[in-house]
């Protein structure tokens, strides 16, 4: 079970690459032109267009078989092995195709006796780095002119043929110490990590059987925001998008100061 939590988390993390854009933004601003900068990275409603993978369904008025047809293309980084492979899944109340994640206990993009569904990233950006100021020797930090206590989490890597290698990090109230570069220590917030935000819905996705029990499934899909297509043989087809993005979201490479009492709260603005 820890494994296929850490799976998912795993693709959570690479579909909400957010901060790296922060902190491209953050490198221009020092002597670049303001407009181009907007231009380039400009600020976010929530509502935008954005760029991401790809789905088609088709109703059954427009092919040659009276039925629907469904096709996604997700766009993930290269890995080897591949991020995907395909399986085929029974089980009482259960007969599930399609591709997969090594150690997922599910279908992730495929298709069941009544349905088939996709998904593509909607680009949420919902991550935001605090610069802190932060005593490394002791993890003490300032947060609204009081000092704090950030918690010291250790991990043992083991190493083939060597000893484990531990390491160990920092985490304050807004996340870990992600970056102390040149002096400047820089905590993650990711609402991947926020109490309560984290589910795996897939297995009831894989059971769904027609749009009440497809919706109440994906509802769930939180961490990184995604529009799922879906058909079924007597619907044409539906495009419901889900996830959460914070109000606090909205305007990349601007750091917040972690001692300043801003940009704190995580207001939902989107949850279909």
């Amino acid at each position: 079970a820890v494994d296929s939590i850490l799976v998912a988390l795993s693709m959570y993390r690479d579909m909400t690459p957010s901060r790296k854009d922060e902190l491209q933004r953050a490198k221009m601003r020092t002597g670049a032109d303001p407009a181009m900068l907007e231009y380039l990275y400009p600020k976010q409603s929530g509502g935008d267009v954005q760029p991401g993978s790809n789905a088609w369904v088709l109703g059954g008025k427009r092919t040659a078989s009276g039925k629907p047809l469904l096709a996604n293309d997700p766009h993930l980084e290269f890995g080897m092995p591949s991020t995907w492979y395909m399986v085929h899944m029974q089980a009482p109340s259960l007969n599930v195709s399609g591709s997969t994640l090594p150690g997922a206990p599910s279908v992730i993009i495929g298709h069941n006796d009544r349905i088939a569904w996709g998904m593509t990233n909607l680009h949420f950006d919902v991550q935001d780095l605090y610069t802190e100021k932060f005593n490394a020797q002791s993890g003490q930090y300032l947060f609204q002119g009081k000092v704090e206590q950030a918690r010291l989490e250790r991990e043992l890597i083991r190493v083939k043929g060597e000893k484990p290698v531990e390491f160990a990090n920092w985490v304050t109230r807004h996340g870990p110490v992600w970056s102390s570069d040149g002096g400047q220590v820089l905590t993650l917030r990711w609402v991947g990590a926020e109490p309560g935000i984290f589910r795996f819905p897939m297995v009831d996705l894989n059971m769904a059987r027609n749009w009440q029990e497809f919706r109440a499934a994906v509802s769930r899909f939180l961490c990184a925001g995604a529009e799922f297509c879906v058909c079924r043989c007597e619907w044409k087809y539906r495009l419901p998008g889900s996830g959460k993005v914070s109000d606090s979201h909205f305007v990349r490479g601007r750091f917040a100061g972690g001692w300043q009492h801003r940009r704190e709260r995580m207001e939902w603005l989107h949850s279909v």
